[in-house]
């Protein structure tokens, strides 16, 4: 009866300490690309702008632990080159759901935390989707971040690097081809919390 006691006033305790905080957020987002000049050699990028993102995210604090599962859209705009004589250059709007669940530490106004990244390609591939073979075409990829995130009152700033993980390419012709996606990248982002607690 004692340790049950115990461990329900230590459950109190944590549940009295936890912080919860909804915002969102909205920002840049840089690639690491391989642009190949060579377009008779085979698949390329050609180019890739500075891609857009914005979403929103819980944050949870409990004794210094910080969780933060976020939901994000994102859209890069890119140019690539297919080996096809009877195709020009794509100039393709991707449209992605990400889902980032981050896990660290907060030191206070400053948050150290890293985690797995879920990536859904939902929108801006129809026409790599028509050239590409059925079976090699993946609508899903997985990836991780690491990053940081300085709090000020109700506003954030948040910096993080994303690897992601081997997905197989889309095969056209007999050729693969790296989307932009697949890269890594670098993501700043403004935030304000809407709801503190």
């Amino acid at each position: 009866m004692k340790y049950a006691l115990l461990n329900l006033l230590l459950c109190l305790s944590v549940i009295g300490s936890t912080q919860i905080a909804f915002g969102t957020k909205a920002g840049l987002h840089s690639y690491t690309l391989n642009i190949n000049d060579n377009q008779s050699l085979a698949h390329s990028i050609q180019e890739a702008s500075y891609g857009f993102h914005l979403g929103a995210d819980l944050k949870f604090d409990i004794a210094g632990v910080t969780f933060i599962p976020s939901l994000m859209l994102n859209r890069v705009s890119a140019k690539y080159a297919v080996n096809d004589p009877d195709v020009t250059d794509l100039n393709v709007n991707q449209l992605n759901v990400e889902i980032p669940v981050m896990l660290g530490y907060e030191f206070f106004f400053l948050n150290i935390f890293g985690g797995p990244v879920a990536h859904f390609r939902v929108g801006g591939y129809d026409e790599l989707v028509a050239l590409a073979e059925p079976d090699s075409w993946k609508t899903a990829l997985l990836g991780a971040q690491v990053g940081t995130r300085v709090s000020l009152f109700k506003w954030y700033v948040d910096l993080r690097y994303e690897k992601n993980f081997y997905s197989p390419d889309p095969v056209i012709n007999a050729q693969s081809l790296t989307l932009v996606d697949a890269y890594s990248r670098i993501m700043l982002s403004v935030g304000r919390n809407l709801i503190k607690k």
